[in-house]
Order: structure tokens, then sequence, then C-alpha cells
């Protein structure tokens, strides 16, 4: 029984073998090609094993200072593996056994690569911290200095008091006997007066005040040409000074009777001109 199971698989053996091996050669060239041809060999799964990655957790670090590299990446990836072809376990068969070389028929494989998609994670950046402004110094101005004015004393010039003159006459001088008027003494443009003489400014002559013209004695009034003070010689005095002049004018604008409107060149020889009315000046008739 044993002896008839081994014969049993021997056969089978040599069954396999005859079909397995080419027919014998019938050139040496065809010994040479069958020689060239390789046992194909088993192929193991190329398949790799799927690879799980865990995400990391996201980390914030808001005190840390911006690195250089915007994000950190994670990549874990399986080299692709790429697949073998695989071929059945029986060898090319080769056909047309004689002349022309046999031809060999090769299954055509794709390599199928295998990769795990990376998993990028990004950090946002740190918020930007905002420069604070330093306050900017001003310094206090200090107020202007208050210039301080000295008080001028103004010293009043000395001035001596005049005599005070004496008191006017009320009534109209007369016509002689020494009698001393006083009053005050003014010029104008002499032309034709009222006693009917036309004079001209280098003439000493004056004009007497309108109440002793009107109020002289022998004058009724009517004609002033008949005026018997008409051509009278006076002689005025003042501050030393004096001059002798004929009374031709009446004097319609001096208020004091005794005051005197001499020509500008009789009051020139008592005062300068620029000053215009003079007090206190003294006269008599010759």
């Amino acid at each position: 029984m044993f002896f008839s199971k081994t014969f049993f698989v021997a056969t089978l053996a040599l069954s396999a073998s005859a079909m397995v091996t080419p027919h014998a050669a019938r050139h040496v060239d065809h010994h040479a090609i069958a020689a060239r041809l390789a046992a194909p060999q088993p192929i193991a799964d190329a398949s790799p094993a799927a690879v799980h990655v865990a995400p990391r957790k996201r980390v914030v670090k808001r005190c840390a200072a911006p690195s250089n590299s915007s994000s950190s990446v994670l990549s874990s990836s399986v080299a692709p593996t790429s697949a073998l072809p695989t071929s059945s376990a029986a060898p090319a068969a080769v056909n047309n056994v004689g002349a022309e070389p046999p031809k060999v028929t090769t299954p055509s494989t794709t390599a199928t690569p295998s990769s795990t998609p990376v998993q990028h994670s990004s950090t946002p950046d740190p918020p930007k911290a905002t420069p604070t402004p330093s306050p900017t110094k001003v310094a206090a101005s200090s107020p202007p200095p208050v210039a301080t004015t000295k008080p001028v004393t103004t010293k009043a010039a000395a001035t001596t008091a005049a005599p005070s003159p004496p008191p006017p006459a009320t009534t109209a001088p007369s016509s002689g006997g020494g009698q001393v008027f006083s009053g005050d003494g003014t010029f104008y443009e002499t032309g034709l007066g009222a006693c009917g003489i036309t004079n001209v400014d280098t003439d000493f002559i004056a004009a007497i005040g309108f109440a002793a013209f009107d109020s002289y004695p022998g004058y009724t009034g009517g004609n002033p040409n008949n005026n018997p003070i008409c051509g009278k010689k006076v002689t005025a005095h003042y501050q030393g000074k004096q001059v002798t002049v004929a009374i031709t004018d009446r004097c319609a604008g001096c208020e004091i009777a005794t005051s005197l409107d001499f020509s500008p060149s009789a009051f020139d020889q008592l005062a300068d001109p620029a000053v215009g009315r003079i007090h206190g000046v003294t006269w008599s008739y010759d």
C-alpha cells in the first residue's frame, strides 16, 4: 500500500515535470534560448500597510517672538513601493520552435505608488506689539521779564511871576496931565484907519481901544475923522523898552479901553512879534 502511494506521487511529479519542461530543442541555438529563460519567482504583496498619523495639537505661543519659519510642517509619508510585476508560475511559452527564435510574451504591470497625504499644521503668527509713543517733554517757558520803568520826574521850569498889571481905567483917559495908563499890547496889519489916514507897517502908529476913542474929550460922535485924538503922540513902556507912536485908528477888538494895537514895526520895539500879545504895557500922552 505504501509503495503504491509512493509510485503514484512519483508518477504525478514526472508528469508535471514533463508538462513544465519544454520539448527538446532541435538546434544548439534553441538550447541557448531555453537556458536564458529565467524561472519566475513569486512576488510578495507590494501593497504597504496604511500608516495612521495622529494630528498634532495646535500650540499658540503668544509671548514668543515670531520665528523665521512661518509654520512647522509635520510630514509623514511612506516611501512609495513599486509593485513588482506579477506573473503566473508557469514560464512563458516558447512558440514556433524551429528555425526562428521563439517569441516571449511578458505581461506588463503598472506600478501604483501608495502615498500618505501630508498634513500641514500652520501656527498663526502672534499679534504684533503696538509701540507705545513716548511722552514728549515740553519745556516750561519762563514768563518774559517785566520791564521796570523809572518814573521820570519833570522839573517845573522856574517862572518869574510877571508884575500884575494895574487895574484898567474905567473911564477914558484924559488928554494929558502926565497921567499913566496901562493895558495890553498887540499888533495888526496897517492900512486906512478910522482917522482917514492910510498907514504902512513900517510907520510907528497905534490904534487905541474903541471905548477910549469914542469918549475922548471934544469928540461928539459922527465922523471919526474929526475926533480930536487923531494924531496924538503917546509913549509906551514894556520891560525897560519904550516906543513913541501916533494914534491914527480905532481898535474895535480891544476889550480894555487903555490897550494899544501897534503897527508891526512899533511892536517889534517892545517885544518879539512871535509872542503875539503882551500884558502890562504902560503909556502916557506926550
